[in-house]
């Protein structure tokens, strides 16, 4: 890890309301950057075998666990679940690094990576969701693309194992 911490003043506000020291932060970058190992997956998971099936009896309680959390303040980032979806988001990350890194200069201009996940954006199961939460703060998502240029088209996302 380098010697300096590539944070703004508002992150190490953000850090210091949540807890989290920007030495963690930043170990949580490097991670990013350089991820450890692949692991060695010796079988899929099935439900009874690394997978807990949840009772329709479960569900009422689990909800309301969600819901008291989140209303809480208690769930701060979306979490991939998978390899692919954390390759999905690094051109993203990258690019944020880039324009904090850029602040007060000339601003980079989005790779094409940048440019086709804000181009087909729409196609996401989470669009919805994202637009209702952006919008009810004030932030269409329009406003968010600064990526003018049409992209290509992304390859069908595969369905979820």
């Amino acid at each position: 890890m380098t010697g300096h911490l590539p944070f703004t003043l508002a992150d190490h506000r953000q850090m210091e309301e949540l807890g989290i020291a920007p030495e963690e932060a930043a170990r949580h970058l490097e991670l990013y950057r350089n991820p450890p190992p692949f692991t060695r997956v010796l079988r899929p998971c099935t439900p009874g075998d690394g997978i807990r099936v949840l009772s329709p009896q479960d569900e009422p309680e689990l909800t309301a666990r969600h819901d008291a959390s989140a209303a809480a303040g208690e769930i701060h980032k979306f979490v991939p679940a998978s390899g692919a979806a954390s390759r999905m988001f690094e051109p993203l990350a990258s690019h944020l690094e880039d324009l904090q890194a850029a602040a007060g200069g000339s601003e980079p201009s989005p790779g094409t990576a940048v440019r086709t996940f804000f181009a087909e954006l729409p196609r996401f199961a989470f669009f919805e969701e994202l637009a209702a939460a952006t919008a009810a703060r004030g932030l269409p998502l329009p406003a968010w693309s600064r990526c003018p240029a049409p992209a290509p088209p992304m390859p069908p996302i595969p369905p979820a194992c």
